[in-house]
């Protein structure tokens, strides 16, 4: 019976905070629809209470994208969802994560139909929308994502670049004009390049981390004095995006490896910012229970936040939301990839965090650690 009560006690006892454990510097972040807090949503309130509770940082899966705010005609915006998400994030002591200024892969229907007489012409009207993005919320966005998903994957034989729209008409000096005007409109304003597989290595051999390696020597050009390019000083950070669906069980010499491709950034002066943390439960061995499964998540959950709070370069972790009744993941439903259930209720993956963020959990600690 007394240990009854203690569960029952613990059960109702306020959870522990992510963000205020959050050593000092880094900020524990999620993503979420706006309408998922919007007066009538379903959930809106505990969705609203558990954000503001466990998160202090805030990014919108949509309703910042350019191809979202200026869609279908040039110059009409639609900026009724981004203003009420700032604004929410204003009442709930949320920094505001942009995303994404330009996402090649989701660009505007009219820019795409549009029939521009040059070069010139193309680059002066995407300025004037990045101009009008940044600068309406100058001084409330805490980091852009000025551009996503640049690079191709070596892994699989890709080219370096992403043959996209913008990258056609100007080469890779769209992404250095597009990080001069995001820093023109709004000077405070961390100023982030992100793209997938950043964190590839973790699964083991030489080849997998083969585009993590591409895009740190890309970066590591770019912030040579010598470069000769404005992204020297105005590329602040890398974002990592990181849908993981493991196949295998986490080890220490996972966390090791994030560790070295965490901290090389460091040297350059570069943030690292993990984005989108999602670890899927649908790709452990067929086997193993449903509580195994969530075991194992927990354990990668553990090495992806013990190697950014232990790198100096590591200064954001934000999950693709928190709770798995809106788990999106990379648009596969059931993959049950984030740290509260459907209930909203902690899983192992929560406490697993917990864990690390208080000092008690860590991958040293574990049977294949030197």
């Amino acid at each position: 019976m007394a240990a009854l009560a203690l569960a029952v006690l613990a059960a109702a006892a306020p959870l522990p905070s992510l963000r205020a454990l959050a050593p000092a510097g880094m900020h524990m972040g999620a993503a979420f629809h706006y309408y998922s807090v919007q007066d009538g949503a379903a959930d809106a309130a505990r969705y609203a209470a558990v954000q503001a509770a466990q998160y202090g940082m805030a990014q919108d899966k949509n309703c910042m994208n350019w191809a979202f705010v200026e869609y279908g005609t040039r110059g009409v915006w639609r900026w009724g969802p981004a203003d009420a998400f700032v604004d929410w994030c204003g009442r709930h002591a949320q920094r505001v994560r942009g995303h994404a200024l330009i996402w090649p892969a989701h660009l505007p229907k009219w820019f795409l139909e549009a029939k521009f007489a040059g070069r010139a012409e193309l680059e002066t009207a995407v300025n004037a929308s990045l101009t009008a993005m940044v600068g309406r919320y100058a001084g409330r966005v805490y980091a852009w994502h000025v551009v996503m998903e640049p690079w191709g994957d070596p892994h699989w034989g890709h080219p370096v670049w992403n043959n996209n729209t913008l990258y056609a008409a100007l080469g890779e000096r769209y992404v250095a004009a597009a990080f001069e005007v995001a820093k023109a409109a709004d000077p405070a304003a961390k100023l982030c390049v992100l793209d997938y597989q950043l964190l590839w290595g973790m699964y083991g051999g030489v080849s997998d981390h083969a585009k993590a390696d591409l895009a740190f020597g890309i970066i590591q050009s770019w912030k040579d004095p010598a470069s000769n390019t404005s992204l020297a000083q105005n590329l602040d950070c890398v974002c990592m995006e990181s849908h993981l669906e493991p196949t295998a069980a986490a080890t220490y010499a996972g966390y090791a490896w994030l560790r070295r491709n965490f901290d090389r950034y460091h040297a350059l002066g570069v943030e690292v910012h993990l984005n989108a943390v999602t670890i899927s439960v649908n790709g452990f061995p067929a086997p193993w229970s449903e509580a195994v499964r969530f075991e194992a998540q927990a354990r990668w959950y553990t090495i992806l936040l013990a190697a950014c709070v232990d790198s100096p370069a590591c200064v954001d972790f934000e999950t693709y939301g928190f709770t798995d009744k809106y788990d999106m993941g990379v648009g596969v439903p059931g993959i049950r990839s984030l740290p509260f259930d459907k209930a909203f209720e902690p899983k192992p993956a929560f406490w697993a965090m917990v864990g690390v963020l208080n000092g008690t959990v860590h991958p040293r600690a574990w049977g294949d650690a030197p």
